[in-house]
């Protein structure tokens, strides 16, 4: 991390949000980051991550929101 950058009240403010966030995340879902988008994704029958039957994807069937905070997953 880079101590040297200030941020704003606003920004700790979500960082903290996030942060609350994480002790309360529930085991049966899972985030995934596609397309700059963050889906709530439900986890398969045995906590899983679901993917298409191919093997190559997520399962969109298994989407229950979409948030739209920016985010990278590195895949680009």
């Amino acid at each position: 991390m880079m101590d040297e950058i200030k941020l704003t009240t606003k920004e700790k403010l979500a960082i903290k949000k996030l942060k609350e966030l994480e002790d309360i995340w529930p085991d049966t879902l899972w985030l995934l980051s596609s397309e700059r988008r963050l889906h709530a994704m439900r986890c398969g029958p045995h906590g899983e991550h679901v993917v298409t039957s191919r093997g190559d994807g997520f399962d969109s069937d298994y989407v229950v929101d979409t948030i739209y905070i920016d985010n990278d997953g590195g895949g680009r």
